[in-house]
């Protein structure tokens, strides 16, 4: 049978299974031939961890979305005889990565959408992630909501439905809420 697997960036391929496949030899067949690495792979808004495709009720020609996996196990190869000696003190310089982020967030903010960081979605890309996030099972208010909390980004937004909201972004969107409630 053949399984369509669509990605949340919206990238879409098409791969040959049987019913009796499980979810494991799936995500090692998508490594196999098309050098991409799943994560995590969903079917009708549920995670599909174990079993076979079968068991999950998936049929031929059925839509999987996948979350991919970060490439990040290939730097750490290179760097490996260096990292050893001198690179641990460059490492922290290169820390700055995630003070980028939180220099993204306030360009995740309505005004600012002129240029769009890395992962991050905006204008008709946004719609469509959020289109994504309901055709997988979620309601739209949920994926607008969880969107929000991830600066727009819809692989950290899908981290957030799968795997729930961290305690500060919960807290960050209680304050808003109760801010909007005082405003009116």
């Amino acid at each position: 049978m053949k399984l369509v697997l669509k990605s949340l960036k919206g990238e879409q391929f098409e791969i040959s299974v049987e019913s009796t496949t499980t979810i494991d030899e799936v995500k090692e067949k998508v490594l196999a031939e098309k050098n991409l690495a799943i994560d995590k792979m969903i079917f009708q808004g549920k995670i599909l961890s174990s079993g076979t495709l079968a068991e999950a009720s998936v049929k031929d020609s059925d839509i999987v979305i996948v979350m991919l996996k970060k490439e990040a196990p290939k730097k750490p190869e290179a760097p490996v005889a260096t990292t050893v000696t001198s690179v641990p003190r460059p490492t922290q310089p290169t820390t700055p990565q995630p003070v980028a982020q939180p220099a993204a967030q306030p360009a995740a903010n309505q005004p600012q959408a002129a240029a769009a960081p890395q992962g991050m979605v905006v204008g008709e890309a946004l719609q469509g992630a959020v289109n994504n996030i309901v055709e997988m099972g979620f309601t739209r208010e949920d994926a607008i909501r969880a969107l929000r909390a991830a600066f727009n980004n819809p692989e950290r937004a899908m981290q957030y439905l799968l795997d729930g909201f961290p305690p500060e972004v919960q807290q960050q969107q209680h304050q808003q809420q109760h801010q909007q409630q005082q405003q009116q």
